[in-house]
């Protein structure tokens, strides 16, 4: 046994080679290699393989029982890389396996999905659409503004894009109403709502505000306490809901020219994507909600997912 124990250590401990060993105990290298399996078989020596990525497929394949999801991809930080910029590559990446010829994609805006256009590969989709389902929030964002990444994904994928040329929140409902009327607007929200992806950032109901910055400047303080009584813990496509997932109606869903949130329901593929852990209880509830059937997340973000409490 003591022999057995010494040259597993020396093989597998130290790294010496099976010639080494032989000359170190007197053995032929041969016998040393029976020596070497007999350790294993008798439980001296386990190997057990391990790699990071193994634990990310874990997570990923945890999210996907407990959710129901469709799929879910999970990324780890990377040396020199921000994690929006992993997580948009991994999304762009599963983007890439629902898209195609003659596929209808839809896109929020927001920088989640905006990190997710700027890692798109080129592809060569040229009878592929890419629908505006949300109006323009203008304001210098234009690097997160719908119209923008619509226009960027398009050429992307080598497809074409149907705009809507509007602004997100109007100054009344019968103002947006009207323009929700207009055959271009209802064109493109009627091409979203029957989409064959969209792709969707998530927002999150905390303490520095209730609709982030693309929301924010159109809140009162008297609308966000209404927000905040009425339980809102997170928004999609401009729309709040509850830790239930349930759509909380406030005066901005009247005002706004953007796709009804519960038509991403019938939306074949719908991904989430998310690199916070603040955004944790919003992406639990907008799947509760069946607005989101696929996510990508940073690892961080899935563990706080997959805690019960």
């Amino acid at each position: 046994m003591h022999l057995l124990l010494k040259v597993a250590q020396m093989y597998y401990d130290e790294g010496a080679t099976q010639a080494q060993i032989a000359r170190e105990v007197g053995y032929s290298r041969p016998t040393i290699s029976r020596l070497l399996t007999e350790a294993r078989q008798r439980g001296i020596v386990t190997i057990t393989i391990s790699h990071p990525l193994e634990r990310l497929i874990a997570l990923e394949d945890a999210l996907v029982d407990l959710y129901g999801l469709k799929a879910a991809r999970v990324t780890d930080s990377e040396a020199g890389i921000p994690i929006s910029e992993s997580v948009g590559r991994e999304a762009a990446q599963l983007l890439i396996g629902y898209g195609g010829h003659d596929k209808v994609i839809a896109l929020s805006n927001g920088r989640s999905v905006a990190a997710v256009v700027r890692n798109m590969p080129r592809r060569h989709w040229a009878r592929a659409c890419v629908a505006q389902m949300i109006g323009s929030i203008g304001r210098g964002l234009t690097v997160e503004d719908s119209p923008a990444i619509c226009r960027i994904l398009a050429d992307r994928i080598g497809g074409n894009y149907a705009q809507m040329p509007v602004p997100l929140m109007l100054e009344s409902a019968a103002l947006a109403g009207a323009l929700q009327s207009e055959p271009q607007v209802a064109a493109a929200l009627q091409l979203a709502a029957h989409a064959d992806v969209a792709l969707v950032g998530v927002g999150a109901v905390d303490a520095s505000g209730v609709g982030g910055p693309i929301l924010q400047p159109y809140i009162t303080d008297e609308m966000a306490a209404e927000i905040l009584a009425l339980g809102a813990i997170g928004h999609i496509c401009g729309h709040h809901f509850d830790a239930r997932g349930r759509h909380i109606h406030t005066a901005l869903c009247d005002r706004m020219i953007a796709l009804d949130p519960l038509k991403l329901r019938d939306v074949p593929i719908v991904i989430g994507v998310a690199w916070e852990p603040a955004k944790a209880r919003a992406l639990k509830a907008a799947m509760a909600g069946g607005y989101l059937n696929t996510l990508v997340v940073d690892r961080e973000t899935a563990e706080l997912l997959l805690d019960e409490d």
